[in-house]
């Protein structure tokens, strides 16, 4: 793949971000692919940027790739492999087996080559793949998390393995003045007094249930599938593989989203989707709470040849200094979650 994508760009089709401090241009040869993403990251456009930030260009057509060269990048689940790659002298080539988009990665340059179109979450991951990056290179480190900030701006984190509702109970806080920080990637650094959050842009993903459980979130779906969703049973609704893009502050106002937040509480979802009991919360040891939380480190991505290093527990600990972090058991309540996550984060006020 060239090294020098540009030349194939019109310079018309330039969209200039600004993602918390971390300015990103994209440049594309599709009006269309353009108007989507402006559609996506309204809120974070600016005029051109007053420093070079991070550039991600997404081209149609096909790419020019040594496919004799692509193996394939193992997994840590060790489930099948979804990319295959190659590195080149000055950065490296990922082929997403399943869309076959090509991204090729060079210093601070992503280039995202196929139906762009078709793909463009693929294009608004890479977007957010770079601010991701960016920060990594901070001395920043990633978690699988979603956060809210509380009413007086503290951070609480939600962390979880996947499908247990930490989009869910987020967005469940919000009838209670929290504002959106991340509903899946947080990142996270220490600072004093307290370790410090900062969210990705990205807009959360629900399921139907979510949508019939949080009243601001019901014009997302229209009345005849709300009628038809809400006949379904509680266990039917938790695993629907359908999935929504919530524009959180379409839907709960401008002021509802915001990036960054000092770290005061952490819950750690333990709940269990099919159960009628109430959820439970309990205080968490120092060592569970860093085991709980060292299963959601997430590593960097494929997109380097010299990623940034997942930290170890000691990094965990020092983050849990001065935090109250609580495990959360029992049946699956939005209600009271978001009830119990505003009576303690006043009390952290206090």
């Amino acid at each position: 793949m060239s090294t020098s994508p540009l030349a194939h760009v019109e310079p018309g089709l330039v969209l200039h971000l600004k993602l918390r401090d971390v300015p990103v241009t994209v440049r594309t040869d599709s009006a269309e692919l353009l108007a989507l993403l402006r559609q996506y990251f309204d809120g974070f456009i600016t005029p051109e940027p007053e420093r070079e930030g991070r550039l991600v260009c997404a081209l149609k057509g096909t790419a020019d790739i040594d496919a004799a060269r692509l193996r394939d990048l193992p997994r840590r689940s060790g489930k099948p492999a979804k990319e295959s790659y190659y590195d080149t002298p000055n950065g490296r080539v990922v082929v997403k087996k399943r869309t076959g988009m090509v991204i090729y990665s060079d210093g601070e340059t992503r280039v995202i080559t196929g139906d762009v179109v078709a793909n463009v979450n693929q294009v608004i991951n890479a977007v957010q793949q770079v601010y991701m990056e960016e920060h990594l290179d901070r001395d920043y480190f990633l978690l699988h998390a979603a956060a809210v900030a509380s009413p007086e701006g503290s951070g609480v984190l939600i962390a979880s393995p996947s499908g247990l509702g930490k989009s869910s109970a987020a967005l469940a806080t919000m009838d209670r003045g929290f504002r959106f920080m991340s509903n899946d990637r947080v990142l996270v650094t220490l600072a004093e007094p307290a370790a410090h959050l900062v969210g990705v842009p990205k807009k959360p993903r629900i399921n139907p249930g979510t949508v019939l459980a949080l009243a601001p979130l019901r014009p997302l779906l229209p009345p005849g599938a709300l009628h038809e969703y809400s006949r379904m049973g509680r266990a039917e609704l938790w695993n629907l593989e359908s999935k929504l893009d919530a524009d959180v502050e379409q839907l709960y106002g401008s002021g509802s989203l915001v990036l960054e937040a000092p770290l005061r509480l952490v819950f750690l979802l333990a709940w269990t989707p099919d159960s009628t009991a109430e959820p439970r919360f309990q205080e968490a040891t120092e060592e569970e709470a860093v085991e709980r939380l060292s299963q959601q480190l997430v590593p960097e991505g494929p997109y380097r040849q010299k990623p940034q290093p997942v930290p170890g527990k000691d990094t965990l600990r020092a983050m849990l200094r001065h935090v109250r972090t609580y495990v959360v058991t029992g049946g699956v309540n939005l209600g009271a979650f978001a009830s119990f996550a505003r009576q303690v984060s006043s009390a952290e006020q206090l």
